[in-house]
């Protein structure tokens, strides 16, 4: 975070009290609901600002990590739907 006011407002308390009311309470996400999250935050939390070019939107290098994870649970959606429609069938 490179500037005074990210700083002051994006800090751990804040983005908890936001994946609480946006994340967790809409019903949306897994477990109670059909989306994945891609916690970029999480994926952040050790690398400070090597992980963004202006405090605000994360490098490459951050992306190309979260789309790996992302197919990483396309691969295993798709086994699980494989497997099952495979035990259905007997």
């Amino acid at each position: 975070m490179k500037t005074e006011e990210k700083r002051r407002m994006m800090t751990n308390s804040q983005v908890a009290a936001y994946n609480v009311a946006a994340i967790e309470r809409s019903g949306l996400v897994r477990p109670r609901g059909p989306l994945q999250l891609l916690d970029l935050h999480t994926l952040t939390a050790g690398c400070g600002d090597a992980c963004t070019v202006d405090g605000i939107h994360y490098n490459n290098a951050t992306y190309d990590a979260a789309l790996q994870q992302l197919l990483q649970v396309g691969v295993r959606c798709a086994t699980c739907l494989c497997h099952s429609r495979v035990a259905a069938l007997g």
